[in-house]
């Protein structure tokens, strides 16, 4: 590393990493920093979806700067008031967001809890802030409609992420919250990404960012000038903090990028450098940016932000390949089974694609919510909603909760592993 003496020198001499070169099956001394014991205040452990465990440990620098973040971005960006929020953490695997301004709630799991504290709580906080994975949270506000909650007596701000988050969900959640994509700033469905490896907001979302989005889905020129294609499911657009993180991007088969990323704070304990995520993003500069809404006269709001790069987001680039050429992955599937309310309301979104035989006989198998029933009506729907992506029909079937061969009771704790 001595070698290494200017930013030439990092992007020849310094080889990309994996988790698996980076953490491996060794104890915490042999990848974190000398003296690591006396700083670490916590640590944490990834969802092991790749089958090996990444960690974080977190130093007090580590922990204010964090809490830093995210209450800056609740306060500057949102219009968010501290003496009139309350926090719903509802986070797996005991992960705490360090926060000194707002409550609390550390509901983790437990939909029961979610919609007893708000019931209580709803004459007493102006604002509700609520953090947790797509489907947890899908459910959550389902059973509190059953329950006669009436979301739109709520200023309820969702922020999730953790895996790709379709637009179609969130426009699903939307309406069943009740809220108006026009009007964020009385409550909205905001998208973040991160890693355990790289600490919280690795990327976010602005109101701006999730407007242009929504344009996106049905402006297929605009999409196709942020990744490249018409095709496909609609990316992500969110800004990160290039003071925070190095983001650069390998080629991947197909055309597609891998993030790569290096984080900045010298404070970590433990040290990320060219670490690829095996997620699937574009890094475009502001100038970048602002070329492509100059083209589609398109202005956005939040002039502080204009100079911040952002990240065409698409998440982990899982696909089958059929015999005629088509390609579908798991982000379609997404986008596919909210297109249509009633799919939506039916299943709890958690699918998986098998494969008969060592053809491209390939099966999707979907969720149904307990208590709801197949129905050749869904089936026509959801094959309908795929059409979109391919020309070849894939047979597709639609599971009772308890028959749900992979699991019926969906684990919060993990990500889905749709493949």
């Amino acid at each position: 590393m001595k070698k290494v003496r200017s930013f030439r020198d990092f992007l020849d001499l310094v080889p990309f990493t994996t988790k698996a070169e980076v953490f491996d099956e060794r104890d915490f001394r042999d990848f974190a920093v000398s003296g690591f014991r006396k700083k670490t205040i916590a640590l944490s452990a990834s969802s092991a979806f790749s089958d090996r465990y990444a960690f974080s440990l977190q130093s007090k620098r580590n922990g204010e700067a964090t809490r830093f973040f995210i209450e800056e971005i609740w306060f500057r960006l949102f219009g968010l008031e501290s003496d009139d929020c309350l926090f719903f953490n509802c986070l797996s695997i005991g992960a705490r967001i360090p926060l000194s301004r707002v409550p609390t709630a550390n509901t983790g799991l437990r939909s029961d809890c979610v919609i007893e504290i708000m019931k209580r709580s709803q004459n007493d906080f102006g604002t509700f802030i609520i953090a947790g994975e797509p489907f947890f949270l899908k459910s959550v506000f389902e059973k509190g409609a059953e329950t006669g909650i009436d979301w739109s007596a709520f200023r309820l701000f969702v922020f999730t992420g953790g895996e790709f988050i379709s637009e179609y969900w969130r426009r699903y959640i939307s309406r069943l919250l009740r809220q108006d994509p026009e009007r964020p700033e009385r409550g909205t469905v905001i998208v973040t990404a991160g890693m355990t490896e790289t600490g919280f907001g690795l990327f976010f979302e602005t109101f701006d960012l999730a407007r242009l989005r929504r344009r996106m889905l049905v402006d297929h020129r605009l999409k196709k000038d942020f990744c490249g294609s018409e095709a496909g499911a609609c990316p992500l657009i969110m800004h990160y903090l290039p003071a925070a993180h190095f983001l650069e991007t390998r080629a991947l088969p197909g055309g597609k990028k891998e993030l790569c990323v290096t984080t900045l704070d010298g404070a970590n304990l433990i040290p990320i450098i060219r670490y690829r995520t095996g997620d699937n993003v574009n890094i475009l500069s502001p100038a970048a940016l602002q070329d492509i809404l100059q083209k589609h006269d398109i202005h956005l709001s939040s002039a502080h932000l204009r100079g911040l790069p952002v990240g065409v987001y698409l998440g982990r680039a899982e696909h089958i390949a059929l015999s005629s050429g088509d390609r579908l992955g798991a982000n379609e599937i997404k986008e596919a089974l909210f297109m249509d309310d009633v799919i939506a309301a039916s299943v709890t979104g958690n699918f998986k694609i098998t494969r008969n035989g060592r053809n491209d006989n390939f099966r999707i198998l979907i969720q149904l919510h307990p208590g709801k029933k197949a129905s050749a009506f869904l089936r026509k729907r959801m094959m309908i909603n795929l059409g979109g992506y391919i020309k070849t029909p894939i047979d597709v079937s639609f599971i009772g909760f308890s028959e749900f061969p992979y699991g019926f009771a969906p684990d919060y704790e993990r990500k889905n592993r749709y493949l």
